[in-house]
């Protein structure tokens, strides 16, 4: 039998070589998909969890669905998690988008990307304006309106408007002032299509007196749109006011209502005010034997009716009420007192805080089982507190924004890991992300002509600050993220 040539066993191991190399190939192209694959399967598990978490925390409580981004290791690879939110126009919805990244065989980048819609139904009546995400350089926010007199904005000039509390909703913002004199308008509506507000209407509360108003809460109901407006009129004629704003370049008060003398038998007008499910909860300044804290049912606004009250003992400066309990500031040594209103009709105590030193609590908001309390100036104006038990409320982190009497907080809004705060003549803006470590997130933004803040409210990406100067004089802040 002949042997195999020299070039016939070339060919032959040629032909062995590339088997071996595309069985090799084969192989190891198998074991990158089957790792890809499995990372894939991974990454999904991941995007479809984090999505059944912020559906959980939209049901807790809407402001807690915010951007946020993690990175978990599961054996030897790296996910990175980003959360995405984008309110719709709607503000009762937000897109959420669960993006899971990680590096693949060979370190190839790798993603997978998941969207879902969550829905605030808990308040779709009284749902808040303003975006929880921060979009733009809110590092460096400006004053975009170039007119601040309010008196200007109005179109009096020469006229004292004491500015006391304003609402941001839906393309219109509303504020109420009082006045030192009888025969000036006291409530005022904006279109804000532009960044200086433009007047639509304006309406005197009470010809009869000079007082005021001085809070508001604006929402929506089956019947239009109203705001409920605390008065500091008189305590004859009643404490709360409501109006029609369904058009907002004719507001008509449809109610005037006073609390029962029975429950407040003198004193106590007006002063803090909170809106959720067709219930007003009224805040009074400090009655004599009576109760402060009041719950008005307004599912007819026209015929208010008194449901329940809690007597607290001093003036209520401020009220935010999440579901089932409330949350009132105060200037009782507790200076966070909490109320549970799961039943209207009989509110009871369900905890209190009482921070070291005298200050008064000025303002308070919730979101989740966090509560953030603003105080008049000395040591430590802010306070974050855990209330996910009321009976024993637990500080995570309080902090001193400065020195002097200009450092009360007379506004506070809080978006993502942001707390936005009104002083009496700044705006700071601190990063609350870790409780026990909180730092300035900008530069303090200075409020031209401010001596005494007044309210703070948002929509949108925008801010709505109100302050008043030396000689009660206000004035009017559009805020927006710098360039």
């Amino acid at each position: 039998m002949k042997g195999f040539s020299t070039i016939e066993m070339l060919i032959a191991m040629t032909l062995m070589v590339l088997v071996l190399s595309a069985v090799l190939l084969l192989s190891f192209g198998n074991q990158s998909l089957l790792a890809d694959s499995a990372g894939n399967v991974e990454a999904l598990s991941l995007a479809g969890q984090a999505l059944d978490t912020e559906e959980a925390l939209a049901r807790k409580d809407f402001n807690l669905v915010v951007p946020t981004s993690t990175v978990q290791t599961i054996g030897l690879v790296a996910y990175k998690e980003t959360i995405q939110v984008q309110t719709q126009s709607d503000y009762l919805t937000k897109k959420v988008t669960a993006t899971v990244a990680w590096a693949g065989e060979y370190n190839r980048p790798q993603e997978v990307t998941l969207s879902a819609y969550v829905t605030n139904f808990e308040a779709a009546l009284s749902a808040s304006t303003c975006n929880t995400e921060l979009a733009g350089n809110w590092g460096a926010p400006v004053i975009a309106n170039t007119a601040q007199n309010f008196a200007q904005l109005v179109g009096d000039s020469s006229g004292t408007y004491t500015l006391t509390g304003l609402n941001a909703y839906r393309g219109r913002l509303y504020v109420t002032a009082s006045n030192s004199s009888s025969g000036k308008e006291t409530f005022f509506i904006f279109t804000t299509a532009t960044s200086t507000p433009v007047l639509l209407s304006k309406l005197d509360n009470d010809a009869a007196a000079n007082s005021g108003l001085t809070a508001l809460a604006v929402a929506t109901s089956t019947a239009g749109n109203y705001a409920y407006v605390a008065s500091a009129s008189s305590f004859a004629r009643g404490q709360l006011q409501i109006l029609d704003i369904t058009n907002p370049t004719s507001p008509q008060i449809v109610a005037m209502y006073k609390i029962p003398t029975s429950t407040v038998p003198s004193a106590g007008l007006g002063n803090a005010i909170f809106y959720q499910d067709d219930y007003v909860f009224l805040g009074l300044t400090k009655t004599s034997g009576g109760k402060e804290f009041n719950i008005i049912d307004v599912h007819n606004p026209k015929s208010p009716l008194w449901v329940g009250g809690y007597s607290v003992g001093n003036d209520i400066n401020s009220i935010y009420v999440n579901g089932s309990y409330a949350y009132i500031a105060s200037p009782n040594a507790q200076n966070l007192i909490v109320l549970d209103i799961s039943t209207p009709a009989n509110p009871v105590f369900a905890g209190s805080y009482a921070p070291a030193g005298g200050s008064n609590g000025e303002r308070v908001l919730a979101v989740g089982d966090t509560v953030y309390l603003g105080r008049t100036y000395g040591t430590n104006e802010l306070y974050l507190l855990n209330a996910a038990t009321p009976a024993s409320i637990a500080s995570l982190g309080s902090k001193d924004i400065g020195v002097g009497s200009a450092t009360s907080i007379n506004g506070m809004v809080v978006r993502s890991a942001v707390a936005f705060l009104l002083t009496n003549t700044q705006l700071l803006l601190y990063n609350v992300g870790n409780p026990s470590s909180i730092a300035a997130y900008a530069a303090p933004l200075t409020l031209p002509n401010a001596s005494s803040g007044a309210a703070l409210d948002c929509e949108g990406n925008t801010l709505y600050a109100a302050a008043n100067d030396a000689t009660k004089h206000g004035y009017l802040y559009v805020i927006q993220p710098g360039v």
